[in-house]
């Protein structure tokens, strides 16, 4: 996999026209986030904050915030998971940041991992802060304020945060 991290950054750096660009970064991105998932799962540390990397460089050229808040809301859980709490929160308030205001499945794991951060490190206020906010974005959900539009992420793959329920990362 370190080959075809490499090639990835290589063929990242080739210059291309504006359009093939989005979509190449937005591949990228989709690509490398679930192989750091996997390896984060795996329990290769070092691997799964390389793919993580290289995702997060890749999802904002692609202009889809949701896919790069969700990228760091995941991210922010290997330092959550690996003892690097603070590390975890810093890339967890930066998910938050950028997955907005409105709700979405981004915008719901970036909250929930925030929430489990900030408990970790002992900011228990700010954890239930954290956790009415996951309340009111999942109130708004459920509402049919948001109608899921973040099922796939602009026209790419199947990850989302409709995939995955916000009870499955509350606290």
């Amino acid at each position: 996999m370190r080959e075809d991290l490499a090639l990835l950054a290589t063929v990242l750096r080739w210059p291309h026209p504006a359009r093939d660009r989005t979509d190449l970064a937005r591949t990228a991105a989709g690509i490398s986030g679930p192989v750091a998932i996997v390896q984060h799962d795996r329990g290769d540390q070092a691997d799964a904050h390389r793919w993580f990397a290289t995702a997060a460089r890749a999802a904002p050229e692609s202009g889809d915030r949701r896919m790069t808040a969700w990228l760091l809301g995941r991210h922010a859980m290997v330092g959550l998971n690996y003892g690097a709490p603070e590390q975890a929160a810093r890339i967890a308030a930066q998910a938050r940041r950028e997955a907005d205001a409105g709700p979405s499945g981004a915008a719901s794991l970036a909250a929930a991992v925030n929430a489990r951060v900030l408990a970790a490190i002992g900011d228990f206020p700010g954890a239930r802060r954290a956790v009415d906010d996951i309340r009111t974005l999942g109130v708004a959900r459920t509402r049919g304020d948001a109608h899921c539009a973040d099922r796939v992420p602009s026209g790419g793959g199947g990850i989302s945060g409709c995939d995955h329920p916000i009870g499955r990362h509350a606290m």
